[in-house]
This record gives structure tokens, sequence and C-alpha cells, in this order.
């Protein structure tokens, strides 16, 4: 019926369907995902709070794309991020609630 097919998706979500854009959003969600728990995970060890190109050099994302994520964050209420000067330091939201104390 399907042949040798492996399919990593459920069949309506295979790259072979032809709503394939269907798949580039799930897969672009699952990426989104990771992305925001390297974020979440990197900021845990750096108590210090780190810039928005720091993380990106760390994550390998493009900046944008990190600042994206992290307004998400921020809306979620996981992320603070404060601004020195022209520089924005971003801070699990738990961590800079021990640190301003």
């Amino acid at each position: 019926m399907l042949g040798n097919a492996v399919f990593p998706f459920p069949m309506f979500l295979n790259e072979n369907f032809p709503n394939s854009s269907l798949v580039t959003n799930i897969k672009m969600n699952f990426n989104g995902e990771i992305l925001k728990e390297k974020l979440i995970h990197i900021l845990r060890g750096h108590h210090e709070g780190l810039t928005i190109q720091e993380l990106s050099k760390l994550t390998g994302a493009h900046r944008q794309t990190v600042r994206s994520y992290l307004q998400w964050l921020q809306g979620a209420n996981i992320v603070y991020q404060r601004r020195i000067g022209a520089v924005s330091l971003n801070y699990l939201k738990k961590d800079w609630e021990r640190l301003k104390k």
C-alpha cells in the first residue's frame, strides 16, 4: 500500500502530502519549542543575566529569532529583561526576584 515509506509524522503530516506548508509549520513550532527550552536552560546557568547577542551565540540562533522568543517568554512571565543603558540583560524571572532582594 505505502511501500517502504517511513513516516515520521502521521500520514496527513508527511512531507509528500500536498499541503507541505502544514508540515513546515509543525516543524517550525517544534523547533521553536526546542529553542525556548534552550533559552531557559542557558539562563538557568547564568544568574548574572545575558544579552540577546550572548544568547544568540550560545544557541546558534539568529539574534532576531532569539529576541522574538525572549519576548514570548517574557509574556509567559518566565523571563525578565532589565535595560541598562544600551544593553538589555535577560534573566529567569525567579533568579531576578532573588537578585533584587
